[in-house]
């Protein structure tokens, strides 16, 4: 079977990036390649070790053997000693953390390595394969593009570590004129990024869906619970006024239950039923046609 030469954006989601990675294999089983990948938040670090030039089952045994709470440990943090939660919290009213509770620096080293273990540093080091991340920066209230046109110099390892700042949550990148956060504030699904040639005719989405946007709403029971509800209010009201009729028929949806973006305790099964769930909805869509020019019916 001839490859089917495509560009791949993946959405943003925390933990349940994992199904991301389900969904590629079953492409690549259908002779996908991707020359161009963007993502944001967990999109990004899928897109960064696709292009790096892991294969799709060294990214499933990298993300699925990783113990996401080596980068947040909320399954500890409220049994700590009350002062040192107080401490822990105390950041998010300091702009020299970055007013975040837990620090991106454990995830960039994490990151680093695995990049550098390929020889990646920054953009421009990326031969093959082109990658597009976004994060926002909110003191000038715009989008952050960074790929090799753009920001050939910049570290992909800190273009990544931007990239899945969830403000509040993690601490974001200060500087004196510009305050750096989570792409998903603006664009956790940037489907139309490589809308060159007319249309999305190249193009291949992947997209996290919730179960918890069709059930009723629910009150957060925690300040962590809060601070997530937040931004994923913020991330639902900005997809529905962009994910168009067109852009919807080259996007492959992938429901993930009630997964928390921020479980980061997730269980092994959970992960093989976010995989599973990918790689079954990437079967249904390429059942609908979304390797067509026109995407799925």
């Amino acid at each position: 079977m001839p490859d089917k030469i495509l560009d791949g954006v993946f959405e943003g989601g925390g933990v349940k990036g994992v199904a991301l990675i389900g969904a590629l294999k079953r492409l690549e089983e259908e002779g996908v390649r991707f020359k161009r990948v963007a993502g944001t938040s967990a999109g990004a670090i899928t897109a960064a070790l696709y292009a790096a030039g892991y294969s799709i089952n060294e990214i499933k045994d990298i993300i699925c053997n990783k113990d996401f709470n080596d980068f947040a440990d909320i399954r500890n943090i409220f049994k700590k000693k009350w002062y040192m939660i107080a401490f822990q919290f105390l950041s998010l009213f300091f702009s020299p953390t970055g007013f975040g509770i837990f620090s991106t620096d454990k995830f960039y080293e994490w990151i680093k390595k695995l990049l550098a273990d390929k020889k990646i540093t920054d953009f421009k080091s990326l031969k093959d394969i082109y990658l597009r991340v976004f994060a926002v920066d909110i003191v000038n209230q715009k989008l952050l593009q960074f790929d090799k046109d753009v920001s050939p110099d910049l570290e992909i390892a800190d273009a990544v570590r931007q990239s899945m700042s969830i403000p509040l949550f993690f601490q974001a990148k200060c500087a004196k004129d510009s305050f750096v956060v989570d792409g998903g504030v603006l664009a956790n699904y940037p489907i139309d990024t490589y809308n060159d040639q007319g249309g999305l005719t190249t193009t291949i989405g992947l997209k996290l869906i919730s179960e918890e946007a069709t059930l009723p709403p629910s009150t957060p029971s925690n300040i962590l619970a809060y601070i997530m509800r937040i931004f994923e209010t913020m991330q639902f009201a900005n997809e529905r006024i962009h994910v168009e009729k067109a852009e919807w028929a080259k996007t492959i949806p992938i429901p993930c239950g009630t997964i928390s973006p921020i479980n980061f305790n997730l269980k092994d099964e959970e992960k093989k039923f976010l995989w599973d769930s990918g790689y079954n909805a990437a079967k249904k869509a390429i059942d609908e046609g979304i390797l067509t020019k026109e995407g799925r019916k």
